[in-house]
């Protein structure tokens, strides 16, 4: 606006400075024109004051130039007046009349030009007000064009950005994931629909801050407290948590939130998203789960592998010493009986592994449920006579026929009972019932054993499946594998299996469901009848559980170099060919079965050192090594934990527990009279530790009764 003014005025100067000049000739012309015409009117006027014909001159100047070509032309024609034609007979020849006509004229065209510059003035600023008038609408129409050009745009950006936000909004709608964003202060104002389709929750409840119901509860305080770090610290905010979903389920959600900043770094907004990880949570646990398992099992493997070991090099050390035929023949005995056991157990993997592959076949042909049950108990009777378990067997009057493969069978209810065995304290009770059940046999095998806890039944018949009990403090024992392959032999049979108990220390009960074969062929019957096993026994011995006695004597101090030994393995050929030949290495020796018998034997025999085996039935090596350093009487008892259990964990739980030496099975001869001297040459005190041996350093533990 200002340049315009200033643009208008100098325009207005340069028209107001040419008009002037243009006045000054017009003047000039119009008196010169009007002097020719005064001497032609002079023969008229015979010689006449005649001033006011000079007014056509003014008036002319007036008209074209203003105030200044207007004066000028009056006094011109006032001096042309009396010099050329008032004043040619003298000036004292002049008339008033030609003083009045004189003064008239001058009057009138001062007034003239008076007037005139008024007029032109008044003309200027109309021509000031037109020209701006017409350059303010022409900058107005400059401006609504200008305007409406910009409207042009603006509406091509909103529709740009409007049908980019329509098509950022069906993006984050179609998305799997849960996207949202909040405020600066961290305040949700943004939620997808898929907030709403999963959480079943509306878009103003989750703006509502609604959708912290959504969360799982364990997950609100963690997530509360990550979210104000990020807001403190503008981080990224990252949280692994649940999501309930409409229907009540929670799954696992992994969400992720970014700031978004002005260009001063200042944040305007948080933008983020919540992604379903349920599936790849439960594989990566199924992928630990399996690692662990797996990591269990090959220690387990290790630890049965030693188990028969131990006695076979035992049994080899006694061979190698011994002149005794008896003890020989033993130890031959012995190692015949575990290379038997190491079979069992290869042919146990082999089966497993062949069930995990579906490749395992059945011979089926027509065979008795009697038969069957009498090879399986035929199969544990020495571990139920070893550990005084009475085993009990009741069957249906008439017999059971079965089309079926008598091996596989057998190796069920072998298991079955094995497990019992293993699973059952000393003196405990084991018991086989066999019923119809609507054209199906239903065989119980129940004892009275630790138990399975309710939260583990769903697992027994899992490959490398084990329960450890708490009431007895047992470690879990053998490789898990027996129970996995009753189940796939009795599905390919067409039954099934299922375990109950009432909870650890309550017994465990295998129901075993089978189809029965309606007609059997009498020379099917016989042969099956032919080739069963040796007739049924009523039962296999019996005691009651006595409870660890508590001892409360004087300190008693052992010999410097161990002779008398307590041996504790509930591995019968194990503890009876090291407590041979512990006693050819000139020992004084005793032999426990499990933990509560090695307390009544230690309180009894009062050893110099014990050897004890860590898993063992109703109290475990640990266990026992803990109420051994518990007696002010047995301080000085050197503790030799001998296990097939040999990880370094195994090693740190045995030192916990107050063993001074953890040995791996098998153990030479050599390695575990070292380890049993205890003097300056040993190698505990020494720091060299024997081949196979581990320090373990014992806590003193507060004075108290076995």
């Amino acid at each position: 606006m200002t340049r315009m003014t200033q643009t208008t005025s100098r325009s207005g100067a340069w028209r107001a400075a040419n008009r002037s000049w243009f006045g000054y000739v017009v003047a000039a012309i119009a008196l010169g024109a009007t002097i020719i015409a005064r001497y032609s009117l002079d023969s008229v006027v015979h010689g006449g004051s005649l001033p006011l014909l000079f007014i056509i001159p003014v008036a002319l100047a007036a008209y074209a130039g203003g105030l200044g070509p207007t004066i000028a032309a009056t006094i011109a024609g006032a001096a042309a007046e009396l010099a050329l034609f008032v004043g040619r007979g003298g000036w004292d020849n002049r008339t008033p009349g030609d003083e009045i006509g004189i003064a008239l004229f001058i009057g009138a065209g001062v007034l003239i030009a008076v007037t005139s510059e008024a007029m032109h003035r008044a003309r200027a600023r109309a021509d000031r007000v037109r020209r701006r008038l017409q350059s303010e609408a022409e900058a107005r129409k400059r401006s609504e064009a200008r305007v409406a050009e910009l409207n042009e745009k603006l509406q091509r950006s909103l529709d740009v950005v409007s049908k980019n936000e329509k098509q950022l909004t069906f993006v984050m709608d179609a998305m799997p994931q849960k996207v949202f964003s909040a405020t600066a202060a961290g305040v949700a104002d943004y939620a997808n629909t898929q907030w709403s389709e999963y959480t079943g929750l509306q878009a103003g409840e989750i703006t509502q801050g609604k959708w912290v119901r959504a969360i799982h509860p364990d997950d609100r305080r963690e997530g509360a407290r990550r979210w104000a770090h990020a807001i403190r610290s503008g981080e990224a905010f990252v949280f692994e948590h649940r999501i309930r979903r409409y229907d009540g389920v929670y799954r696992w959600h992994i969400s992720r939130a970014v700031p978004m900043r002005d260009s001063s770094g200042k944040i305007v907004e948080w933008v983020g998203s919540s992604t379903d990880v349920h599936e790849l949570k439960v594989a990566q646990e199924a992928l630990r789960e399996a690692d662990s398992l797996k990591d269990e099992f090959l220690a387990t493997l290790a630890h049965e592998l030693r188990n028969p070991l131990a006695p076979m090099v035992t049994s080899a050390e006694i061979l190698a010493h011994s002149a005794d035929p008896a003890a020989n023949e033993q130890a031959r005995a012995t190692i015949r009986r575990q290379i038997a056991h190491m079979v069992r157990l290869v042919d146990d993997l082999i089966d497993i592994s062949r069930a995990t592959r579906n490749v395992i076949q059945l011979r089926r042909e027509a065979t008795t449920l009697s038969a069957i049950i009498a090879a399986a108990v035929e199969t544990v009777r020495d571990s139920a006579e070893c550990s005084e378990q009475r085993v009990t067997v009741t069957m249906p009057e008439e017999p059971v026929h079965l089309n079926a493969d008598p091996v596989r069978l057998t190796q069920v209810f072998s298991n079955l009972l094995n497990n019992s065995c293993k699973y059952t304290q000393k003196g405990g009770t084991i018991s086989v019932t066999a019923r119809m059940q609507e054209g199906w046999i239903v065989v119980r095998v129940r004892d009275n054993g630790i138990g399975i806890p309710p939260d583990k039944l769903s697992h027994v018949f899992g490959a490398f499946a084990r329960v450890h009990s708490e009431v007895n403090h047992e470690q879990p024992r053998g490789l898990g594998i027996g129970l996995a392959l009753v189940r796939r032999v009795v599905d390919l049979h067409g039954g099934s299996v299922v375990a109950e108990s009432e909870g650890a220390g309550r017994g465990s009960e295998f129901i075993v469901r089978l189809p029965v074969l309606a007609k059997a062929r009498k020379t099917d019957v016989a042969r099956a009848s032919a080739d069963a096993a040796p007739a049924m026994p009523a039962g296999l011995g019996g005691a009651a559980d006595r409870e660890a006695p508590r001892v409360s004597t004087p300190p008693f101090r052992p010999a410097k170099t161990p002779r008398r030994v307590l041996v504790v393995d509930d591995n019968v050929d194990a503890a009876e060919a090291l407590d041979t030949l512990l006693t050819l290495g000139g020992m004084e020796t005793r032999v426990a079965h499990d933990g509560i018998e090695a307390l009544y034997t230690a309180a009894e025999f009062r050893p110099d050192a014990m050897v004890v085996d860590i898993g063992m039935p109703r109290l475990d090596g640990h266990a026992v090594a803990q109420r051994m350093r518990a007696a002010p009487w047995a301080a000085g008892i050197r503790l030799v934990a001998l296990s097939g259990w040999a990880q370094e964990a195994d090693r740190q739980k045995s030192r916990e527990a107050g063993f001074d030496v953890h040995l791996a099975k098998p153990v030479t001869f050599r390695t575990l009279m070292e380890a049993l001297g205890g003097d300056a040459s040993n190698s505990m005190q020494t720091g060299t530790t024997p081949p196979g041996a581990q320090p373990a350093t014992r806590d003193d533990q507060s004075s108290a009764s076995v």
